[in-house]
């Protein structure tokens, strides 16, 4: 083999060697582009997803709108009814504490005054108790005893004879006489013999 035939070889080798080299190169690329665009095209896939999500949810939003307008209206109808029950409720307390209030100032006002009434009736009591004291200081006293058996004008029965205790009246009363034992005798005395007489 002349040495022209080695240098074609060569070349062809070389050439081939190349073409395979760029084609592995090419389809490497070609892979990598290939991932790449790929890897896009899901990055793509996944926001044209979440846009659909959210046009979605907009659109439900959108739909459901009136619905939660109404419930809404709904929601703010119960809470003033609701704040009316609680005006009216506060108006029913307050005209019960109003009521409580009076009926509780007339029971002091009675127990004040029947306070007043007792204190006086006590008053009129005591005063009347020591008016009682000073009647019975200025009456007199009587004091009843049994009058000895009479010995030489019968048989007498006792007379009771009625003495007058030694007390002075109240005020300018004049004073009492005081009778004797013996002046009590002789009334019982005096007595029985008018009681003989009369028999007699």
């Amino acid at each position: 083999m002349t040495m022209d035939s080695i240098g074609i070889v060569l070349t062809i080798t070389v050439a081939a060697f190349i073409g395979i080299l760029g084609y592995a190169i090419g389809i490497r690329n070609a892979r990598i582009v290939s991932k790449r665009m790929t890897q896009r095209l899901n990055a793509q896939s996944l926001e044209l997803l979440d846009v659909k999500a959210s046009l979605s949810e907009i659109q439900e939003t959108t739909r459901n709108q009136p619905r939660r307008e109404r419930l809404l209206q709904l929601v703010l109808s119960r809470l003033q009814t609701a704040n009316r029950h609680i005006k009216a409720l506060k108006t029913q307390q307050q005209a019960r504490d109003k009521a409580a209030f009076v009926e509780l100032a007339k029971l002091r006002l009675k127990a004040v005054e029947s306070q007043e009434k007792a204190e006086r009736l006590a008053q009129i009591a005591r005063t009347a108790t020591i008016h009682l004291k000073r009647l019975e200081q200025a009456s007199p006293v009587t004091q009843t005893i049994d009058a000895p058996e009479p010995k030489s004008y019968g048989n007498g029965e006792p007379v009771k004879v009625s003495v007058v205790d030694q007390n002075r009246l109240d005020g300018t009363a004049e004073p009492l006489t005081k009778v004797s034992n013996r002046d009590s005798a002789r009334l019982s005395k005096l007595h029985s013999s008018n009681e003989a007489s009369a028999a007699s």
